[in-house]
């Protein structure tokens, strides 16, 4: 057994140690050493009215046709509790969301353009402005947008004057395809369709609607991700006038007829959306589609396109929410979206003789209450543990490093000060992680874990300059485990940064369970002019 005394040694050889203190609440150590499948269930009335004053023994809950112990129960609602946020000294950066007076349900709007038609994103916007104007105190909104790139309009508020200001200002972007002005290493997304199709062997329209459909998971990735560490169920309203991919019982997608093969790229978009307790509302920004314009003095069918209608359901019903489409009133599909979670009862279970085999499990809610109507997730993925090959893992840290969001599923704080006081291109980064949230595998009386970081230097225009990636693999006796998951765990990295070089990114990703955290630092504020060419 390798000794605490050995592990510490070979820590502090390469920068790390274990004692980073970081924001440490009275918590017990965590070991995991199953996988916990965490529904959230909603309750109504035959009035639509959330129930309230429901216990665990009220419940049942069945994996396919096995009913499953109910390991972990919490009642959630909409009223905002005081949270003391931490003071930081100068020259830190952390990717912890704010807290203070934030209610447990929160609700992300995101406005969607890069697939949404000219005239339907006009409708949309303005049903939107209409509902946040009813935005009441306990509501907590963000307000993101999807174009060319992801943006965040503003982050969870109830002041509805600054949302409807921020929306109304908003420059939609109406490139039809995805940008390709920034280049990154890997990734479809900025991929020319042309060279997307000659790598992939399809004809560009295939390309085309596959580039979309990544371009697509990979933001609400980002915006899973980004959200993950705030307590609690999460809304995210996709208001959309396309979904475009879709999700069948042999989990492969269809285009045109034709099975392409990315399914594990939507189930892990909705794996992500999963594992950060967020609900799926898509809203389809077409609005009512039942009649057109007159042709001769006589009303005709529009003919809409429907197939996504089945699509949005699959979607939210894997990711615990409802879907809207075919009708005018969106704003009222927000507002019902928002209204839903007030009262949130949150299951949770180890599932017992699983082969994570990345099949599709079937969950069944039960409620010993007549004439009650419950809304949850179908049911999850038995993925088997993320094992990335080192390419997989270069094209996460590059859809990491670009987003436009930082991911907080790992909570992470980096301390910027001077490394050299000769050289004024050097910068010294302690950084410190929050050992809670990483999943340590308990082998013949050792916890075992890895913990992949690497530091992005980016230009103004997000591309990738250099990546310093370190990979710390722990093996720990029990001893030395303790005061790791006590303590946390931090590590000092040097870097010479680039002369067009205008951010850092730190990016962490927990072996154990994929989980991934990111902080950026701007660098204006310690190399003055450093962005000029």
């Amino acid at each position: 057994m390798i000794s605490a005394r050995a592990i510490a040694v070979f820590l502090f050889s390469i920068g790390v140690a274990t004692g980073a203190g970081f924001l440490r609440a009275q918590q017990k150590p965590l070991r995991v050493t199953a996988r916990l499948v965490q529904i959230g269930v909603l309750v109504q009335d035959k009035h639509g009215n959330s129930l309230t004053g429901l216990t665990k023994d009220d419940f049942a809950l069945f994996d396919g046709k096995k009913r499953q112990n109910i390991d972990f129960f919490l009642v959630e609602t909409n009223v905002a509790l005081p949270v003391a946020e931490p003071s930081q000294p100068p020259g830190t950066y952390t990717n912890e969301m704010e807290q203070r007076n934030t209610p447990s349900n929160l609700t992300v709007i995101l406005l969607d353009s890069f697939n949404t038609g000219f005239m339907d994103r006009a409708f949309a916007r303005s049903q939107i402005v209409k509902l946040l104007l009813t935005i009441q105190p306990q509501d907590r909104v963000a307000l993101y947008a999807l174009g060319a790139h992801l943006h965040v309009l503003h982050e969870f508020t109830s002041d509805a004057s600054k949302l409807v200001a921020l929306l109304q200002a908003y420059k939609e972007e109406t490139t039809p395809d995805v940008d390709k002005s920034v280049s990154a290493p890997t990734g479809v997304f900025y991929k020319g369709l042309q060279q997307l199709a000659e790598d992939s062997g399809m004809d560009e329209n295939q390309a085309f609607a596959r580039d979309h459909a990544q371009a697509t998971a990979e933001a609400l990735r980002l915006i899973a991700n980004h959200v993950g560490s705030l307590p609690g169920r999460k809304n995210l309203v996709w208001v959309s006038g396309n979904f475009p991919f879709n999700l069948d019982s042999d989990n492969l997608q269809r285009f045109d007829g034709q099975r392409l093969p990315f399914a594990s790229d939507i189930e892990l978009t909705v794996r992500a959306l999963n594992n950060a307790n967020m609900a799926l509302y898509p809203v389809d920004a077409r609005g009512l589609m039942d009649t057109g314009p007159s042709e001769e003095g006589r009303v005709v069918s529009k003919r809409p396109d429907t197939s996504i209608f089945g699509t949005m359901q699959i979607l939210a019903g894997r990711a615990g929410g409802r879907a809207y489409y075919n009708t005018n009133a969106i704003m009222g599909s927000i507002r019902q979206a928002m209204d839903d979670s007030r009262v949130v009862y949150e299951l949770g279970f180890y599932p017992s003789d699983v082969t994570w085999d990345g099949s599709f499990h079937a969950i069944h809610v039960k409620v010993n209450r007549p004439d009650l109507r419950l809304q949850a997730r179908e049911g999850y993925f038995a993925l088997p543990e993320p094992n990335l090959a080192p390419e997989a893992w270069a094209e996460l840290i590059a859809e990491t490093a670009r987003g436009a969001l930082e991911a907080t599923e790992i909570r992470i704080r980096v301390q910027v000060v001077p490394a050299d006081p000769k050289d004024e291109r050097k910068l010294k980064l302690s950084v410190s992680l929050d050992t809670q949230q990483f999943d340590f595998l308990q082998r013949n009386g050792q916890w075992n874990d890895s913990v992949e970081t690497a530091v992005i230097q980016l230009d103004d225009r997000s591309r990738i300059l250099r990546t310093s990636p370190l990979v710390l693999p722990l093996t720990l006796d029990p001893d030395t485990y303790e005061q790791l998951v006590k303590q946390g765990l931090s590590f000092i990295r040097e870097l010479q940064i680039l002369p067009g070089a205008a951010e850092l990114r730190v990016i962490v990703r927990d072996g154990g369970n994929g989980r991934i955290g990111s902080v950026r630092i701007p660098l204006a504020a310690y190399f003055s002019g450093q962005s000029k060419r």
